[in-house]
């Protein structure tokens, strides 16, 4: 079984991934971001039928595992997963790779939390065989105050709440139009508040079953590989943080809680979230807007010195500008991207 979590930055998805890892049938490795860089331009590698091409992106895709703050440690080569590919497409590389781990590690089921994967659930399951997905939402103000405490994230509540609109309306329709039995919805509040509840309901529809164990995956050799790895993951040999909720409520402004409820109220809405600030939504002009998006750049620039400090994270952005280069993709800062259609 593949095990895709579907969810926003920032909303708990590695707790999730660390909760699944912890069952004895299902591993979960750190997310290389496969699909986040390369799903996108595959198609420039040419013909995966020619071995020489194939091969390039396997080895890509493998460096991305290893070149990693927290290294999957796979040992494989590009030519024995090439070998275990019968049809040579993007997917079936991603498959073949994350089957391989799940081999080294004796685990039949795996999880991939690469945060793009809802772009390309169809596709997904077009060619592979036993897919489920696992819908991760939270509440949206307390991700857009969780990124502006990042070093990488957007640094305003405007942008975040943007992106967290496009990405939950993409992903609430993908959960009204796929089968029950391909894809669940979890709360990342419900998690918290009653762990073990939730996570029968997911095991239950992934047909496993519930190990108390996955409640204490703090206390998992790999929960703490990855605390080590990187400060972000730190929280991953804490027990679950039950209060870890609402957090904007006394942690952000009212003028920015308007601002956030006035670009997605809806979808706030519409995942079972109440509105804070009633009355009209306030409407951002234009110049604000370009001001948001400049300053946004800037200050994730200044900050991101002590994110690239950290182990085999500058060695992967010069991995990835490598591997953009040699597919002649380019990836610039759209201030259109940045801001609502």
């Amino acid at each position: 079984m593949q095990i895709f979590i579907l969810a926003t930055e920032r909303s708990g998805s590695n707790l999730l991934r660390s909760i699944l890892s912890a069952h004895n049938l299902i591993v979960a490795p750190p997310a290389p971001n496969i699909v986040s860089y390369l799903a996108d331009y595959y198609q420039n590698y040419g013909d995966l039928q020619y071995r020489d091409n194939l091969l390039q992106l396997i080895h890509d895709c493998l460096d991305l595992c290893e070149i990693h703050p927290n290294p999957w440690g796979l040992e494989s080569t590009a030519e024995e997963i090439a070998d275990k590919i019968k049809i040579p497409t993007f997917w079936q590389v991603y498959h073949t790779i994350f089957q391989s781990y799940a081999e080294k590690e004796d685990k039949i089921h795996w999880v991939s939390k690469d945060i793009q994967s809802y772009r390309f659930a169809f596709e997904i399951l077009a060619e592979l065989d036993d897919v489920r997905f696992i819908y991760l939402a939270r509440d949206g103000r307390d991700v857009a105050l969780s990124m502006i405490k990042s070093d990488v994230h957007g640094k305003n509540v405007f942008l975040n709440a943007n992106l967290w609109k496009k990405e939950q309306s993409q992903m609430l329709k993908l959960f009204h139009s796929l089968p029950k039995n391909r894809i669940i919805m979890t709360h990342y509040e419900d998690l918290l508040n009653n762990p073990t509840f939730e996570i029968t309901k997911i095991t239950d529809f992934l047909g496993i079953d519930f190990e108390e164990n996955m409640v204490q995956f703090h206390q998992s050799e790999k929960s703490e590989q990855a605390a080590e790895s990187s400060k972000y993951w730190e929280n991953l040999t804490k027990p679950i943080m039950t209060s870890n909720y609402n957090k904007f409520i006394n942690q952000m402004s009212l003028q920015d809680i308007w601002i956030f409820e006035s670009v997605a109220g809806n979808q706030l809405s519409a995942l079972g979230y109440g509105i804070v600030v009633k009355g009209p939504r306030i409407k951002i002009p234009l110049i604000k807007q370009f001001y948001y998006w400049i300053s946004n750049i800037i200050q994730i620039k200044i900050n991101k010195g002590s994110y690239l400090n950290e182990p085999n994270r500058q060695e992967r952005k010069d991995l990835i500008r490598t591997i953009y280069k040699r597919l002649e993709v380019q990836r610039e800062y759209s201030l259109f991207r940045l801001l609502p259609p």
